[in-house]
């Protein structure tokens, strides 16, 4: 009934409340069931028995829910992983096949026909969640809606330079959307320039602390420009902290501090 000015007419609201509706209407409906068991008998014969059947037939439909809904979740896994990893950890779909011990099998997001192997993100989120301390900024590959950008900051929970790009527009309506589209555009001409000064200033403006090169990047940004990186190891404005620059690791560039 009430959402944001320019929004897209429900904003995340829906989400906010409607897990919390279903389970108050279960509750009561529960409850409303057990009330109904018990006034059963003493309702009039013919509205006892008429009421009867359609309350079958609404429990049947209840019921069929899980029945069926289960079979199709299940089944709903990752394409082309015959044996995916059965587990409660909901970042384990990156490494792939869970009975190919040789890594041949990896998880690839099929991105417009860019290939992206998720399986070399998976250790390096992990490494990130357990040396990394605080909240400094991290810079990733941007990815519209509803593909693999922002993967580093959902899995740590670290800021980085833009999030999710609607998201972002909706947490800071107030604010005018060039300013999302300015970051958006600063961050894919960082991975791009192979300007060594420019990127550093890029670094500085946003207070970056991490930067992520992985199958993402490389797909998505001109290698030329990837390959700075490099130089800026050797002259000690980064220092690689996990993997080993190459296509077969995600690697991860600290910034080094030099006042």
């Amino acid at each position: 009934m009430v959402v944001l000015k320019g929004d897209v007419g429900r904003s995340n609201t829906v989400f906010r409340y409607y897990l919390e509706a279903w389970f108050i209407l279960g509750i009561a409906l529960s409850v409303t069931l057990a009330e109904l068991i018990v006034e059963l008998p003493s309702w009039p014969r013919q509205a006892r028995w008429s009421w009867l059947p359609l309350l079958v037939v609404l429990f049947l439909c209840a019921a069929s829910y899980p029945l069926t809904a289960t079979n199709e979740k299940i089944t709903d896994r990752w394409p082309d992983i015959p044996n995916p990893p059965h587990t409660l950890d909901g970042a384990a779909f990156m490494l792939g096949d869970s009975l190919d011990t040789s890594g041949q099998t990896p998880a690839i997001y099929n991105d417009d026909n860019r290939k992206v192997n998720l399986s070399q993100d998976a250790p390096a989120i992990q490494f990130m969640q357990e040396h990394v301390s605080g909240s400094p900024v991290i810079v990733e590959g941007h990815t519209t809606e509803y593909r693999w950008g922002s993967r580093f900051s959902v899995y740590t929970g670290l800021p980085s330079v833009v999030g999710w790009s609607w998201h972002v527009r909706q947490h800071n309506s107030l604010l005018d959307g060039a300013l999302i589209d300015k970051r958006i555009d600063d961050g894919n001409n960082f991975y791009n320039t192979q300007d060594i000064q420019a990127a550093s200033q890029f670094l500085t403006r946003y207070q970056v602390k991490y930067i992520v090169l992985g199958s993402l990047e490389r797909v998505y940004y001109d290698a030329n420009g990837l390959n700075k990186f490099k130089d800026m190891v050797n002259q000690g404005l980064l220092k690689m902290v996990f993997g080993d620059n190459t296509a077969n690791t995600t690697t991860i560039f600290e910034v080094v501090n030099r006042n």
